[in-house]
């Protein structure tokens, strides 16, 4: 498979951490390896297949298509994604206040949810959806892309900066304060805090914080030739090991050595 990035224009900056493009085949020979977990990132995507669509699932026993242009919200833990045969996607990856700050639409209205863009924004969704299938090249989905959102983006005088200032300094503190330290930092109070992040990001405070510890961990690991996990939990601030397993398995599903030990196709491209 082959993965690339592409850095939005200026007026997209603050909002918007990238567009990326995964092009590939299904090795059906290795078909056992081809179900991929995705984990919480903070993120949220705006998701364009126009190659063959994927399957998803929350569970692994029952999974169903995705629609094939989409918006995915927060993810509060792991989702596992089955691609069909030719993989040809274009997405958006917002920051974590990204989306709101470009639409007028709450993120904590899309928490978990994957939701058609026909759904999100009627006829325009699906004008935006055509013009993607109709484009030849990478660049032209692209320019169509950041010109949607940048239109948008004009439209919408919902913009707090509070908010992206608060969620700035947890990503950079890499999820290691609590939230009352962020409350003090900021002289805030619980519920306008509350309601920042259900309006802005999608997921409560706390739940966001422990997603940037897990990034963080995962960055770090992915750098060790040799995994000493005691070592990791407290270089990650973890109150101890079994404090990183038990959170770890929480969002992931399976303990960090578990993880380690398999193939990860898909989840390398969104660490960090």
């Amino acid at each position: 498979m082959e993965y690339s990035e592409i850095s939005p224009p200026g007026p997209l900056k603050n909002d918007v951490k990238c567009i990326w493009v995964l092009e590939g085949q299904v090795d059906w020979e290795i078909s056992e390896l081809e179900v991929e977990k995705v984990l919480p990132d903070g993120c949220s995507e705006l998701i364009f297949h126009t190659g063959d669509l994927f399957q998803r699932s929350t569970s692994g026993s029952e999974f169903e298509i995705q629609p094939r242009s989409f918006y995915y919200g927060q993810l509060k833990r792991f989702l596992l994604l089955k691609p069909t045969g030719k993989i040809d996607i274009i997405a958006v990856r917002f920051f974590p206040w990204g989306f709101r700050s470009i639409f007028p639409i709450p993120s904590g209205e899309f928490t978990e949810l994957c939701t058609s863009i026909d759904l999100i924004w009627n006829q325009m969704g699906k004008e935006l959806e055509e013009k993607i299938q109709i484009a030849k090249t990478k660049e032209e989905r692209v320019e169509i892309i950041f010109n949607f959102l940048i239109s948008n983006l004009i439209r919408n005088k919902r913009k707090n900066p509070n908010a992206m200032a608060i969620v700035k300094g947890i990503v950079q503190t890499e999820g290691l304060h609590s939230v009352r330290s962020i409350r003090d930092r900021f002289e805030i109070e619980e519920r306008t805090l509350e309601r920042y992040f259900h309006e802005f990001v999608g997921l409560t405070p706390k739940h966001f914080m422990k997603i940037t510890r897990l990034q963080h961990f995962l960055k770090v690991a992915e750098g060790k030739k040799i995994l000493n996990f005691s070592q990791l939990a407290q270089e990650c601030r973890f109150f101890d090991q079994s404090h990183l397993i038990r959170e770890f398995k929480n969002f992931v599903g399976v303990t960090p050595k578990e993880y380690f030990e398999k193939d990860r196709h898909f989840t390398e491209f969104f660490i960090g």
